[in-house]
């Protein structure tokens, strides 16, 4: 859904949903590039 928007975005966020990871303790994340941007 945000991948239209994303600057980070790669084909692999058009064809495989990311799995949600909690980044702390109040937020989460749904990225597969998350821990590298």
């Amino acid at each position: 859904m945000f991948r239209t928007r994303c600057p980070f975005a790669q084909e692999k966020c058009a064809t495989d949903v990311p799995k949600i990871d909690r980044v702390s303790e109040t937020q989460e994340v749904a990225c597969h590039f998350h821990d590298s941007i």
